[in-house]
């Protein structure tokens, strides 16, 4: 796999985020959500202290990504209709 990096700010991940291996065993939901948590934990916070809305707006995701990734997680906020209505 080779992983494009755009110019701009980045951050490094450590072998507790992503694990060798793990890659190969992980879906990009969830790849990409473990990069989200290490970039939040570069900046003192955590994702479950952020609510669903908030993770939508900052890194552009919608309800079925985070459900994909996360499971029935325990992030504050709920589901929007769409997404919700889409798994009936």
């Amino acid at each position: 796999m080779e992983v494009l990096v755009p110019p701009g700010p980045t951050f490094t991940l450590s072998a507790e985020d992503l694990a060798a291996g793990e890659l190969a065993a992980l879906d990009d939901n969830q790849i990409f959500f473990r990069l989200v948590r290490s970039h939040l934990q570069g900046e003192g916070k955590r994702l479950e202290d952020l609510t669903r809305g908030e993770i939508k707006r900052r890194f552009f995701v919608d309800d079925d990504t985070i459900r994909r990734a996360l499971g029935p997680s325990k992030l504050r906020g709920r589901p929007s209709r769409k997404s919700a209505s889409a798994r009936l």
